[in-house]
């Protein structure tokens, strides 16, 4: 798992990565897209959404690999569930 490429590295390595970025941004788009169109009622810009979400799971890829008893993966599946279920519409 290589989530920065460290200084000096090829710059075919961080070409292939940021490739790998792109496709799964792409992915996301998609994913956030069809999730606010089944919402149906908010207005999200759906590139940021995606981006912000790419950035979280980053995020806690480096937490959970630099200390994996104070990030547990099941912390950020609560997590997660719980930012969702702040987004559910009232009464849902």
């Amino acid at each position: 798992v290589v989530l920065l490429p460290p200084e000096g590295a090829p710059s075919e390595l961080t070409a292939r990565m940021q490739a790998q970025q792109r496709v799964v941004l792409h992915a996301l788009r998609d994913l956030v897209a069809w999730g606010l169109e089944r919402r149906g009622d908010i207005e999200v810009d759906v590139d940021l959404f995606a981006r912000g979400v790419l950035t979280l799971a980053e995020g806690a890829a480096r937490l959970h690999l630099q200390s994996p008893e104070r990030y547990p993966v099941a912390r950020f599946a609560r997590f997660t569930e719980q930012l969702l279920a702040g987004l559910s519409p009232s009464g849902a």
